[in-house]
């Protein structure tokens, strides 16, 4: 299957679309090497599934494994092996709200928070680094399509994050119990 890029080159009137899809390609990789720099440096390391699956359920808080499942585009059994280990490593718990005992949610805790935060200042050490090498108008360029680029991704903002887990003004980290 070709790449959306090839397939209509008119979205990119100026630019050779074959180029831009090499050169994004290329930037992710670098994304990836800095991720997987940023988890590795930690005494407790989390692999790229066990981050992803973290930050998913502090910008969504109280979810059910299912809807993680579903988020992550894995199965529920490894979903739940993935909550698991999380849950080993005391980096969430899994919660029943109010009086329904059939459902399970999955909260993260203070420890998983601080994870995430500490995992989030080493990237954007490694990331404020490069950027800053880039010359002024290019660092203006790029910080103006960002914003795109991450809203067409579909990736939750950093600051829904919330070490109380509040959830959009739904609930608190209280209404959930063991």
């Amino acid at each position: 299957m070709e790449s959306p890029l090839i397939e209509r080159p008119n979205v990119l009137q100026e630019l050779p679309a074959d180029q831009v899809l090499k050169d994004l390609i290329r930037a992710s990789r670098i994304f990836v090497a800095i991720a997987a720099n940023s988890l590795a440096g930690d005494n407790e390391p989390l692999s790229l599934q066990q981050y992803r699956a973290l930050a998913l359920l502090a910008s969504r808080e109280g979810q059910r494994p299912a809807d993680l499942s579903k988020y992550l585009g894995v199965t529920p059994s490894t979903t739940t092996a993935l909550c698991d280990r999380l849950v080993q490593k005391g980096m969430i718990s899994r919660r029943r709200r109010g009086s329904d005992r059939r459902s399970i949610y999955l909260v993260v805790s203070a420890r998983g928070h601080e994870q995430l935060e500490r995992i989030s200042a080493r990237r954007g050490r490694l990331l404020g680094e490069i950027f800053l090498r880039l010359p002024s108008p290019t660092q203006v360029q790029l910080a103006e399509a960002l914003p795109a680029f991450i809203e067409a991704a579909g990736e939750a903002d950093i600051d829904e994050w919330s070490i109380r887990g509040l959830v959009a003004g739904r609930s608190t980290a209280s209404d959930w119990v063991q």
